[in-house]
């Protein structure tokens, strides 16, 4: 009787095993997956502490005291170079109002600000992405750059990355290496395509930044039916500011063939957003002109075998490990109009658990663009 009950105990075992074994399978198979819960609009020509609100490229939440902040592409054309200060309530999945709380001004090594490019083109700034360093309370933003050559003028301002103080006054840089510098032959960055998006990671103590379309040497810009762009990221050690490494990654085609045909487009990363463990959310950015949406797609990339680019002067030629990545959500088919996203963050653990991600739009100080800030569940995301 006693061997009986005994193997029926161990019946009973192994069932329960399998049975938690195909539980455990099944939702190891489900994907994360990005789904729109809210947008909100900030009007056109909003007006916070004497400043136009506009232009918004980048957005970091800072957990600790519940705020975001928020860098403006502005290149102290209406106002002086800035980053905001803001507050969004969340209530029920909605956000309910958003409330800017200040307005700083960024500032040079001197203190003094930096010039419009009217003033001064040889320093005026292009400010892209900004993330806050909360372990020393400070902030890094990248600067774009500058490439104009024509029968007037050439000015070549080097890609930077930038500390600062919480006054915004810049105390530090990152080194950047010399292939990411201007020049005035086709090699290094084109222009408007250098640092668009910067992340640091999870224990603050490397910073990524990435660049927005391919370096000249490394091939093609995104074309409409291709899929050969390639563009750099860089690993840095925050402490002392130098690069560790480089990855490959490949950008998708342009979406829409613009209007005419011959006219501008482009492709290329707005903003990165490490998430752990060799991950991030990647966001591309396509456009062409007759377009009235911007077109966005999210990736979730790995880059945990990607291999160290930095000593290949050409991705066209060199042989490596690219990033993976794997597509999140394409906002075409959320069947509402998108605009010109460039940042994400981390927002607010929703009431369910899951993370939340937040989007802005930047309007380019456009009347006919919108500055969107969009909220978003992410769901069956293992960190």
């Amino acid at each position: 009787m006693r061997k009986k009950v005994l193997l029926s105990l161990w019946v009973i075992f192994i069932l329960a095993a399998c049975s938690t074994s195909k539980v455990s399978t099944t939702v190891s198979l489900l994907e994360p997956s990005l789904h729109l819960l809210d947008v909100y609009e900030i009007p056109f020509n909003t007006k916070f502490q004497q400043t136009a609100v506009g232009g918004l490229s980048s957005i970091d939440y800072h957990i600790e005291d519940d705020v975001y902040y928020m860098i403006s592409d502005d290149r102290s054309a209406f106002n002086p170079a800035r980053f905001y200060k803001a507050a969004i309530r969340i209530i029920n999945n909605k956000m309910k109002d958003i409330r800017f709380l200040s307005a700083d001004t960024l500032r040079r090594y001197d203190g003094s600000m930096f010039p419009s490019f009217a003033n001064d083109p040889f320093q005026c700034p292009d400010p892209e992405s900004l993330r806050y360093l909360s372990t020393n309370k400070q902030f890094i933003w990248a600067n774009e750059g500058e490439r104009l050559i024509n029968n007037e003028i050439t000015i070549l301002l080097d890609p930077a990355i930038y500390i600062s103080n919480q006054e915004g006054k810049v105390t530090d840089s990152f080194k950047i290496p010399s292939i990411f510098k201007m020049k005035a032959e086709e090699k290094g960055p084109r222009r408007n395509g250098t640092f668009e998006s910067l992340s640091l990671n999870k224990h603050l103590n490397m910073l990524y930044a990435c660049m927005e379309e391919p370096l000249y040497e490394d091939g093609q810009r995104a074309g409409l039916h291709d899929s050969v762009a390639w563009v750099r990221m860089i690993k840095f050690d925050i402490e002392t500011r130098k690069p560790v490494l480089q990855y490959a990654y490949q950008v998708e085609p342009v979406v829409h063939t613009p209007k005419p045909e011959n006219a501008f487009r482009i492709n290329g990363v707005s903003e990165i957003l490490y998430v752990g463990n060799k991950r991030m959310i990647v966001v591309e950015r396509s456009w062409s002109a007759g377009q009235k949406s911007s077109n966005i797609k999210v990736f979730l990339t790995d880059h945990s075998e990607a291999s160290d680019v930095s000593s290949i002067k050409s991705l066209t030629a060199g042989s490596f490990k690219p990033i993976q990545k794997k597509l999140l959500v394409d906002m075409d088919k959320l069947g509402i109009n998108i605009d010109n996203i460039e940042g994400v963050t981390f927002g607010p653990r929703l009431s369910n658990g899951n993370p939340s991600l937040v989007f802005v739009s930047d309007n380019n100080f456009n009347k006919e663009q919108v500055t969107q800030i969009l909220l978003f569940e992410l769901k069956n995301f293992i960190e």
